[in-house]
């Protein structure tokens, strides 16, 4: 099975994800994966080490399985599901420029 393992703030505001292959990869596996994802991530100043919603630095882990069999199967929802949130990320980086009233 397919399953997601998600750097979580307490508001479940996602600020970094990673699918796995249940059959090939172990979930601490791509829980170190996730965690390398987003050291590097932070170090290039691609992303804060915190919440980009609601600013909280409490993250955690989350591993859960979808409901999908396989990558193939499960690439495109994990497509959209990409695009939706770089579409978010943009409305909140706009906001955050915005002058304020």
């Amino acid at each position: 099975m397919i399953h997601i393992v998600q750097c979580l703030c307490p508001d479940r505001h996602c600020v970094i994800a990673v699918a796995y292959d249940d059959a090939e990869t172990s979930g601490e596996e791509a829980q170190r994966q996730l965690q390398a994802l987003l050291k590097n991530a932070v170090d290039q100043r691609v992303l804060n080490p915190w919440c980009g919603i609601c600013l909280s630095w409490d993250l955690y882990y989350e591993d859960s399985v979808t409901r999908f069999r396989t990558m193939e199967e499960a690439k495109p929802a994990l497509a959209q599901c990409q695009t939706d949130q770089f579409a978010s990320r943009a409305l909140i980086d706009e906001a955050q420029r915005a002058p304020q009233n």
